[in-house]
């Protein structure tokens, strides 16, 4: 059996996965628990920082409170997860209300309004990507929503919305679906990093 600090830790990599690629989803049901399920653990202010192989850490997750289901489910709110930068950007940081990751967690979906978020500093402007739902494939390294995205600039004009997305975590390459459109403020200041 996983267990729960197992599915917490992996939900939580494949979320800091999303905040470093800017993430994606596919529209899915989340739909009621089985009928069938029960109740086998419960967790609340869950703390998980996952280590890189070279003994710095990857990310620290927060989840306010986890369920896990005879099924293999695990359900979870209020998740807060700062991914590490060893690039000289600032760190981003990733929150979702509510989520969910199925029991091989091969399947993690999040929904009510996920946001991640990178600040200003080390030459490097803010940047934030907004989606009502996310669900995560971690080990085929994909991404994807069919709900409307938002990536922008915080204080600029700089906007790129669309319908629906489709990233690549290991290649970092995104498509945005449908309904594309995109704005770019100019201005006089020297350019920051992306």
């Amino acid at each position: 059996m996983i267990s729960l600090q197992s599915s917490l830790t992996t939900a939580g990599l494949v979320i800091a996965v999303v905040a470093t690629s800017w993430m994606a989803i596919r529209n899915s049901t989340i739909g009621p628990l089985s009928t069938q399920s029960v109740l086998v653990g419960q967790a609340e202010d869950i703390h998980i920082t996952q280590m890189k192989a070279n003994g710095l850490p990857d990310y620290h997750a927060t989840v306010a409170d986890a369920s896990q289901y005879s099924d293999g489910n695990t359900w979870f709110n209020q998740v807060v997860v700062n991914v590490a930068s060893y690039t000289g950007a600032p760190d981003w940081i990733l929150t979702a209300p509510h989520g969910k990751s199925n029991g091989d967690n091969s399947v993690v979906n999040l929904w009510n309004q996920v946001d991640a978020r990178r600040p200003a500093g080390n030459g490097y402007k803010p940047f934030t990507f907004e989606t009502k739902t996310l669900t995560l494939y971690p080990p085929k390294n994909q991404i994807t929503t069919g709900d409307p995205v938002k990536f922008y600039e915080p204080g600029t004009q700089n906007i790129t919305t669309g319908v629906g997305l489709e990233a690549n975590t290991k290649t970092k390459i995104i498509h945005i679906l449908s309904q594309v459109e995109s704005t770019y403020e100019v201005n006089s200041d020297t350019p920051a990093k992306q």
